[in-house]
């Protein structure tokens, strides 16, 4: 039977279409207030577009950092048209991150299935990613982060440069770079958790280096995968750079990914089979992963 990977995804993510834009793109300007909510747990603050994300990172920033939010729609900071060559070309608007060491993030935000694109960071700066630093009982969940750049000095991730709290159902496609703890998803995990996430985006660095975690400093690592390339010089791995104390439970990452280390290496044919989803969904409840399979009904089963 002949069968094609269409896409492998938690279902809270849609496959990226370079030629798909939000309704608007960030003007760079910061919003004088949110589409909704009060930044509680139970009324989160509602946030629609660039301006919100960034008057939402302003507050963390400033010190608010246990306010909560959850997007209502998929944002978009840069136009990303050409976006593989911000590292040659600039656009429009810089982003900066959600939380710092000074001031880490201790709240929650929700994607509620929806993503951020057009993420640009250049900078030598630790603490770099959408979030810069989540701290314990900080949350981020059902949120991606796609057609991105985003490059620091240690401690980068496409989600998350350091996280200390729950990185749960996030995904990141854009392209990460840094030199000292660089993962996919979150530079490093000390003692977090990150659990059904991926990263099919590039990864660069030099030290402690991987797919989906840089270095996982006695966290918790369930149900991840990771199928882009990754490239370093000391501590590389296909889904950790470093495993130090921590635990990886579950997780997979392409054999060509230029990496091997903690997890289970597995084929592009072995995840275009359903296998690595089917795994993935391996004892959890209700339906978190998916995959499409097409075949043709004039093959034999």
């Amino acid at each position: 039977m002949k069968r094609t990977l269409l896409i492998l995804c938690a279902l809270l993510a849609m496959a990226y279409s370079a030629g798909t834009q939000a309704q608007n793109v960030w003007d760079g300007t910061v919003a004088g207030s949110f589409a909704g909510g009060n930044g509680t747990a139970e009324d989160p603050y509602l946030i629609a577009d660039g301006a919100q994300l960034a008057r939402f990172a302003s507050m963390v920033n400033s010190g608010q950092t246990g306010i909560n939010g959850r997007l209502t729609a998929d944002i978009l900071l840069n136009d990303t048209t050409g976006w593989e060559n911000w590292g040659n070309t600039a656009p429009a608007n810089s982003w900066t991150p959600i939380g710092n060491n000074s001031q880490p993030f201790t709240g929650t935000l929700d994607g509620d299935g929806h993503s951020v694109s057009g993420i640009y960071i250049n900078s030598t700066a630790d603490y770099q990613g959408l979030v810069g630093y989540l701290d314990n009982g900080g949350t981020l969940q059902n949120l991606g982060v796609k057609a991105s750049y985003i490059k620091g000095g240690s401690y980068v991730g496409g989600v998350c440069g350091e996280n200390q709290g729950t990185v749960t159902n996030c995904y990141n496609s854009g392209s990460v770079t840094g030199v000292y703890r660089v993962g996919g998803l979150c530079g490093d995990n000390y003692y977090g958790t990150q659990n059904n996430c991926y990263n099919t985006g590039s990864v660069s660095g030099n030290r402690y280096v991987g797919g989906v975690c840089g270095d996982n400093y006695g966290g918790t690592m369930t149900n991840c995968y990771y199928t882009g390339s990754v490239t370093g010089s000391y501590y590389v791995g296909g889904l950790c750079g470093d495993n130090y104390f921590g635990t990886v439970t579950n997780c997979y990452y392409l054999n060509t990914c230029g990496a091997a280390g903690v997890g289970t290496s597995k084929t592009a044919d072995e995840f275009a089979s359903g296998e690595v989803a089917w795994l993935l969904s391996t004892g959890e409840n209700g339906e978190i992963w998916g995959q499409n399979l097409t075949f043709d009904p004039k093959d034999d089963y």
